[in-house]
């Protein structure tokens, strides 16, 4: 079993809806109990043989990883097509889900804040620049000072390697180390999108974690600015009359490619499944039985698939203070055309089936 791109994740079709199976876990014990909850819904199937030997394949490979040396958080994505485990860069919610898609709310969160950004740390000797993503912290760069001549020549020389080193001139740049030597940079540096916050804790320089976990501290801010402006995009565009905040009318429109951005709650969980064909929705207060799935995750990954774009909020910050809300596209597709027809064509030919 091996460990998969959360993209990857993201991007899994399933048409023949076969089983796909979903653990979370933040400590080996989260992990045990989830096991123990996914076999009590796969019993729940006509026939969950072949889904149960999904699981003792993930048991097997944890026998022999041991549970403990696991990198928790964790996330486990298996089905017929694709089996492996994510380690995911913040704690979530334990959990276990059965279905004919993964869930992947938790996935949908981390990505849309994993932004590249790049720490420069400026010592008495050298400095580092160091590349990071919410879920990655590495070394770039090393420059000593003795190879850049004066004093006076230093600070330019390290702005011309900063430039070397971002990909994009938007990439923010945090600046560490020494609160005097920063503030020198900052005014020589024609770099633009430096973070006004620095980081001069020396407790924060002694390991790369450290340094890493500071700089998330610091860009807190921006990223709740992003999601800021997000939502004044749908206060402005309620209106004008292009937004929903009705559960079954958001499942209306998504089926039919009209959401621009969806807005879901991190928070709430609603049980239940989406009829394709009918449009209804079936929901259940509690995770019943195999198939039962967060109807949010689901209008999530149809509204992925299609293109729109996804934010995941905290209950607090949700509009109206509801599950899910969505901005409309300006020129939504006819009515007649339902989105992912080979969903529909799928789950058309199970439920003659069953």
């Amino acid at each position: 079993m091996k460990r998969l791109n959360p993209h990857r994740v993201l991007h899994a079709r399933n048409p023949e809806l076969n089983t796909c199976v979903t653990l979370y876990a933040n400590t080996p014990l989260d992990l045990h109990r989830n096991f123990e909850e996914a076999h009590r819904l796969l019993d729940t199937l006509p026939d969950g043989n072949d889904e149960h030997m999904l699981l003792g394949v993930a048991e097997r490979f944890l026998r022999v990883a041991a549970l403990e040396d696991m990198p928790y958080p964790v996330a486990f994505f298996l089905s017929e097509h694709m089996s492996g485990f994510v380690p995911l860069p913040y704690e979530v919610k334990s959990l276990a889900v059965v279905s004919t898609s993964f869930h992947v709310k938790p996935l949908l969160k981390w990505l849309q804040r994993e932004h590249r950004f790049l720490v420069l740390l400026l010592k008495d000797n050298e400095a580092t620049i160091h590349e990071g993503t919410l879920g990655h912290f590495g070394e770039m760069e090393t420059i000593s000072y003795k190879q850049l001549g004066s004093r006076r020549g230093i600070l330019p020389a390290i702005d011309r390697r900063l430039f070397r080193a971002v990909y994009s001139l938007r990439t923010p740049v945090i600046l560490a180390g020494d609160f005097d030597m920063i503030e020198d940079f900052r005014v020589r540096s024609r770099y633009k999108h430096l973070v006004e916050d620095p980081i001069i804790n020396p407790d924060d320089f002694e390991n790369p974690d450290k340094l890493h976990k500071a700089a998330i501290e610091v860009l807190e801010p921006l990223l709740k600015k992003q999601e800021e402006a997000h939502l004044n995009a749908y206060w402005h565009f309620q209106k004008k009359d292009r937004t929903v905040f009705q559960l079954d009318d958001i499942v209306h429109h998504a089926l039919r490619h009209r959401i621009k951005h969806i807005f879901i709650c991190e928070d709430v969980t609603i049980w239940g499944e989406i009829n394709p064909l009918s449009e209804m929705v079936r929901y259940n207060q509690k995770q019943m039985d195999a198939y039962d799935d967060d109807i949010i995750d689901d209008l999530a990954e149809m509204v992925y698939r299609a293109g729109g774009q996804i934010t995941v909020l905290p209950r607090e910050s949700m509009p109206h203070n509801s599950a899910t809300c969505a901005i409309l596209r300006k020129s939504p597709e006819p009515l007649r055309e339902l989105s992912d027809p080979i969903m529909t064509t799928a789950y058309q030919s199970a439920s003659s089936a069953s």
